[in-house]
C-alpha cells in the first residue's frame, strides 16, 4: 500500500453527522496541497455531497457511509471505513481523525509542520488512571446498544439489567491486557495505520457489542503494536504535560483542547479566543455554527495575519 506521491502528505479523516455549514467552513480552512481529506457522513444524516464546497488544492473523498450509533461499536467501523479508504490511496505521513465541529486553531500549514518535525511520533490519548473503572465497556457484552444510543429507552433498561446479571454470575468478556482508555481522536503514523488496516479483521469480534468502546480502541491495539515491533515510548507522544485550565492534560498531549469540565464538551466561544491561541493545541472542540460564530471568525483571522 505504499504509494512514494504521498510522501510528505497528511490525510485527514473526518466524521460528520450535522452543522453543514461549519463542516464546509472547516474542509476550506483545511484545503491544502498537502492534504487529502477523507470524510465519513453518517447514513441517518440529511448530509450529502451536495452540501459540499470545491476544495482548490485538497482531494475529498467521500467513503461509504453506514449508521452511526453513539457508543457503539458502529462508531469504530466508521473510523476504520476511513482509515482503510486512506491506506487504500497510499501510505501518507500522517493520519489525523477530527470530527465535523473540531476546528484548527492556526493555519494548515503550521499545522503540518508541526507533525512534519516529528514523523515518527503517535499523539495517542492515555488516561492510565482512569482505564481500570472503564473495563466494563471491554468486559461486558451490550447487544442493544446501537439501537439505544445516547437517547435510551425501554432497552436501554433491559441493557442495564443484562449488564447487572452478567457481573453478579461473574459472565464477562476476554479483555486485552494492554487495554487503556482515553479520547477517540488521534495523529497516527503512516506505518501505524496500515498496521490498523492489516489487523483489524482480527479485533472486529472483540469490540462488537461493546460500549464507548472507541475512547480504548487506538489505545489498546497502539499498545500490542509498540509491543510486536519492540518500539519505545518515543513512538507515543509524551503523556508527561499538565492540565492546562479546563483542559485536561490528555488531550493537551495529543494537540486538542477539548474541556470536559464545563459540557459533554463545552461549546467554545468567542470569549475563549485568547485562551484557545495561547493553549498549544492545534484543534479544539467542540465548535458549533451559531454559538462559536464570533470565535470561528477570530479564528480564521487569526490563520491569515
Amino acid at each position: 500500500m505504499e504509494n512514494e506521491a504521498n510522501a510528505g502528505r497528511h490525510a485527514f479523516l473526518i466524521m460528520a453527522h450535522t452543522q453543514k455549514d461549519l463542516l464546509a467552513r472547516l474542509l476550506k480552512r483545511l484545503d491544502n496541497e498537502r492534504v487529502d481529506i477523507y470524510l465519513h457522513l453518517d447514513k441517518k444524516s440529511p448530509l450529502s455531497a451536495e452540501d459540499l464546497p470545491e476544495l482548490m488544492h485538497s482531494n475529498l473523498f467521500l467513503t461509504r457511509r453506514i449508521r452511526v450509533s453513539w457508543g457503539a461499536f458502529s462508531a469504530i467501523k466508521a473510523e476504520m471505513i476511513l482509515l482503510q479508504h486512506a491506506c487504500e490511496n497510499g501510505s501518507y505521513s500522517y493520519y489525523h481523525y477530527i470530527s465535523g465541529q473540531d476546528y484548527p486553531l492556526c493555519g494548515t500549514e503550521e499545522i503540518l509542520r508541526s507533525y512534519d518535525e516529528t514523523p515518527e511520533v503517535n499523539y495517542i490519548s492515555y488516561k492510565d488512571d482512569e482505564t481500570a473503572r472503564h473495563l466494563d465497556r471491554l468486559a461486558l457484552w451490550y447487544p442493544f446498544q446501537e439501537k439505544v444510543g445516547r437517547d435510551g429507552g425501554l432497552l436501554y433498561y433491559v441493557q442495564r439489567a443484562l449488564n447487572k446479571v452478567q457481573v453478579m454470575l461473574k459472565i464477562y468478556r476476554k479483555i486485552p491486557e494492554e487495554a487503556g482508555f482515553g479520547s477517540a481522536f488521534f495523529d497516527i503514523t503512516g506505518a501505524f495505520a496500515c498496521w490498523m488496516v492489516k489487523n483489524w479483521p482480527a479485533w472486529k469480534k472483540t469490540y462488537r457489542n461493546t460500549f464507548c468502546a472507541d475512547e480504548m480502541f487506538f489505545q489498546t491495539l497502539f499498545r500490542i503494536y509498540q509491543k510486536e515491533n519492540g518500539l519505545s515510548d518515543s513512538a507515543l507522544c509524551s503523556q508527561t504535560c499538565s492540565d492546562m485550565g479546563t483542559v485536561n492534560k490528555s488531550e493537551i498531549a495529543i494537540k486538542r483542547a477539548i474541556d470536559w469540565k464545563r459540557g459533554n464538551p463545552y461549546v467554545w466561544t468567542g470569549a475563549d479566543f485568547d485562551f484557545l491561541i495561547s493553549s498549544g493545541c492545534l484543534f479544539a472542540r467542540k465548535m458549533d455554527e451559531i454559538k462559536s460564530s464570533e470565535l470561528l471568525d477570530l479564528l480564521d483571522e487569526a490563520a491569515t495575519a
